[in-house]
This record gives structure tokens, sequence and C-alpha cells, in this order.
């Protein structure tokens, strides 16, 4: 979705870029890339009939369905049924949806496409790209950051575990973000030869979603670089049926490492290390997602 909001920005023409973005760290990118107006999921219906300036229409439940009018383009990066959905009930009549990403299996009343004579397209956006150092699928990795800071968990205190139990709401809502993944990095920091309470609570609150998974570590803090965190989440990892994988990423006295803007000052010290990781992340990932399709068909 970022990539679409760049590329949207330096090759079209000049026009009213909104993006939808959930979280706070996808809302600033989608700005810093060019888009003029960023909204979370809740609010696409509201913003695309502000800038379009036409009407709502609701159906028999009084809920608004789609709007008479609406915008002229709308890229769906998401490709799931609600956004395919949303999509279709916020383009003007005439208009294009483009489905960009990754091919799946959709289930979704196209009744508005023929009815509003709207054009629905696609773009592929993943194939094999030769590169110097040879043949390489676009997107080997596609990553999602989730900050902590957006999904702050209680102590555990259902009755039964997480592996018995039935989740509930806040429960169920990250399981739905941890579900999808195929792989997973955690980055960390080390405080009192541990890993904070927080990213504990995260991990005890599913169970099934993390399972049969590859799991691999970036840590940091001081003299040890964050290795002995690191190491008691391998063991919470195994416990929750994951792999964890042996490439790491340590960054020592990280408040030397990052400069005030957040990034760090000598990008090559850790391009090495970083590199290991991900492409043993992606093996394992594409391996385990294989062994399970296999086992659950």
């Amino acid at each position: 979705g970022l990539c679409t909001v760049a590329a949207l920005r330096l090759y079209c023409l000049p026009g009213t870029l909104v993006a939808v973005a959930k979280h706070p760290d996808q809302r600033r990118l989608a700005r810093e890339l060019g888009a003029d107006e960023v909204v979370a999921p809740g609010e696409v219906m509201r913003a695309a009939r502000r800038l379009s300036g036409t009407l709502a229409l609701a159906g028999n439940s009084g809920r608004i369905e789609r709007l008479a009018g609406g915008v002229d383009m709308v890229f769906d990066c998401v490709g799931s049924p609600e956004s395919l959905e949303q999509s279709l009930a916020i383009v003007r009549p005439g208009g294009d949806v483009v489905l960009v990403g990754m091919p799946g299996v959709t289930r979704v009343d196209l009744a508005p496409l023929w009815q509003r004579e709207v054009r629905l397209r696609g773009a592929y956006a993943y194939g094999t790209e030769t590169r110097p150092e040879g043949d390489r699928s676009t997107f080997d990795l596609a990553f999602e950051l989730v900050d902590l800071r957006d999904w702050i968990f209680e102590y555990y205190d259902r009755p039964l575990p997480a592996t018995v139990s039935e989740y509930d709401e806040k429960a169920q809502r990250w399981a739905e973000i941890i579900g999808p993944a195929d792989g997973f990095v955690i980055v960390t920091p080390e405080y009192n030869h541990g890993y904070p309470a927080v990213l504990k609570s995260a991990l005890d609150a599913v169970y099934r979603e993390w399972n049969r998974k590859p799991i691999a570590f970036v840590s940091y803090g001081g003299w040890s670089a964050g290795t002995r965190a690191m190491q008691q989440l391998r063991q919470v990892a195994i416990e929750l049926q994951m792999a964890p994988i042996r490439a790491s990423v340590s960054i020592q006295f990280a408040q030397r490492v990052f400069g005030p803007d957040g990034n760090p000052q000598n990008p090559d010290m850790f391009d090495k290390a970083a590199t290991i990781l991900l492409d043993d992340l992606s093996w394992w990932a594409h391996a385990l997602r294989q062994a399970r399709l296999a086992t659950t068909t």
C-alpha cells in the first residue's frame, strides 16, 4: 500500500490522494510518501463523501451502504472481501477500482460493478526480478509493522491459557493480525536481563496463530546488546510451537548507534547480519507455509 502511495504521487497526474492506514507508523509514512490525507479504515466512507461532495445512500437497515457519486479511482491493496466491497461503495459510476497485490480467493457481491458500470482491474504486484545477484521473487518478504504501543494487553487473567480458551474481543483482533503472517521478527530491548512485560502479554494473548511459523529476533541494550532477553524469548517461542532461527541482529549501546532522527548512523554496520536474518527467515517461512498447507488439505 505504501509503495502504491509513493508511485501514484511520483508518476500520476496531480490530484487529491487519500490513503487508508491502520497503524500510526503507517499513517506517518503515508504522509511522508505523498498522501494528501490519511484516514483510519472506519473513516473511508466519510472521507470519500467529503472529497467528492456527493450523497450517501442507506439500505433497508438504515446503514450507509454506498455513495451516490464517489471518487474517480480506488486502489485496493488489501484484497479482502471487506476492502473490495468498500472500494465498490465509494467509487463513482464509471470509475475504476484497481486491485493491487497477490492473488487469492475472495467472495464479494459484484452487483455494484455492472449497476454502476465500474471498471475492475488487477495489477499483479509480484513476479521474478532479474538482479545482479540472481533471480528473486519481488516479494519474498512483505512486512506489516506492528507497534505494541497500539496493543497494550492487560496482564493475563483468563482462567485458562490461550491454548484451550476462547479469545476475548481484543485477543480476537490480535489473532486477526498474527494469524495471516507466515513469520515474525521481534525487535526487543533488554531490561534487568529480561524482555518487557508488554511483549510477554502479547505473546500469551493468542496461541494457535503462532504455531509452526519461524521467528527471528533483533535485540538492543547495553554491554550485552539484549542477547539475554533474546535467549529467553527463544524458549517462549519453542513453547508456542514456533521455529526460532539462529541468525539474529544484536545492537550494543543503541543510544549511540542511532541519530536524533531515529535512523542508524552507520547502516552498513548491520547490513550483513540483517541480510542473513531475512534470508533465513524467508527460507523457513516458505518451507513451513508449504508444510502447513500440506497438513491441512
